[in-house]
């Protein structure tokens, strides 16, 4: 968003302490930071009015019923990036009926993983036109050149000659192991 609109000011918001420690650390002044406001409408009202936002994205499956009433309410376009549903969740959000689908109903767009997310996502009432299928932000991406050299380097050093399978946990941070 930064690189396509740099003169568009972005707001980042979190709710870990560790996640805020990684925005700090990997965008530093590049963006506004603040915690994400609790999902009562009084406070979601103030934050959106505070903040006046020209769209809304939210990552993989962060929909709060009152952050997603409240866009909807104002206008404010609402997309759910890198999506994922599991089947346990969607079940989950079927319990809420009519609640559910109205929610579901306002999202803009949502760029799901899978097939099968997107299929969760249009079963409990978003849109079809409102679905894409964008594959995994985390899984998807293709390493540069480097990084794929300094992996086969790593994976010769620790598997004797590559042969053997590495198994990696990733994306922890200090103090999440």
């Amino acid at each position: 968003i930064r690189h396509e609109r740099p003169a568009l000011e972005v707001l980042v918001t979190t709710a870990t302490p560790a996640a805020s420690r990684l925005i700090a650390q990997r965008l530093g002044n590049a963006v506004l930071h603040i915690y994400a406001p609790w999902d009562l409408p009084w406070i979601v009202r103030r934050f959106l009015d505070h903040f006046r936002p020209c769209v809304a994205i939210v990552m993989e499956t962060e929909l709060w019923p009152n952050q997603v009433a409240a866009c909807a309410a104002r206008g404010i376009p609402l997309l759910v990036a890198n999506a994922r549903l599991s089947a346990w969740s969607a079940e989950r959000y079927a319990n809420f009926g009519a609640f559910a689908r109205t929610m579901m109903a306002s999202l803009t767009r949502v760029a799901a993983q899978t097939d099968a997310d997107a299929a969760r996502f249009r079963a409990l009432g978003v849109p079809a036109a409102n679905v894409v299928i964008t594959g995994s932000m985390k899984w998807d991406a293709e390493p540069s050149a480097p990084a794929r050299e300094r992996a086969g380097a790593l994976r010769a050093r620790w598997s004797e000659g590559g042969e053997r399978p590495v198994w990696i946990v990733a994306s922890t941070h200090p103090g999440e192991d």
